[in-house]
């Protein structure tokens, strides 16, 4: 039994027919990825003003402190972090065999980590 005996008459002439459509390639488009990200963290200083009131004792007044720099003494910001990750990245890249599953794994996650920029930022107090 022939192939086209499976199919109705004239679907091998219809280009319509499911197994007559190409394949669409693979293309490579730019894409700009925008992430917004929040974490509370605790943050330890002494670079604050101690008032006292009479009525409600004392008073933390933080209006002066530059939580970027306070964050900076205990914390790494979100680039210091990928560059961190992909040192270690690179460091078992470095062991891993190469063209294998895994070294394709390390490879793209070491891409992954390169060319993010720090469009906007803030440090508050919550």
């Amino acid at each position: 039994m022939a192939a086209e005996d499976y199919f109705p008459e004239g679907a091998y002439r219809d280009p319509d027919a499911p197994f007559n459509e190409k394949e669409i390639p693979e293309r490579v488009f730019c894409v700009d990825v925008n992430v917004t990200l929040s974490k509370l963290v605790d943050v330890t200083t002494c670079n604050y003003d101690l008032e006292h009131d009479d009525f409600e004792g004392d008073i933390v007044n933080t209006q002066c402190v530059n939580w970027y720099e306070e964050y900076r003494e205990s914390h790494k910001t979100l680039p210091e972090l990928l560059d961190v990750l992909a040192n270690y990245v690179k460091e078992d890249l470095a062991r891993t065999p190469e063209e294998t599953r895994r070294w394709y794994e390390l490879e793209r996650l070491l891409s992954d980590c390169k060319g993010w920029q720090v469009v906007e930022s803030s440090y508050d107090e919550a």
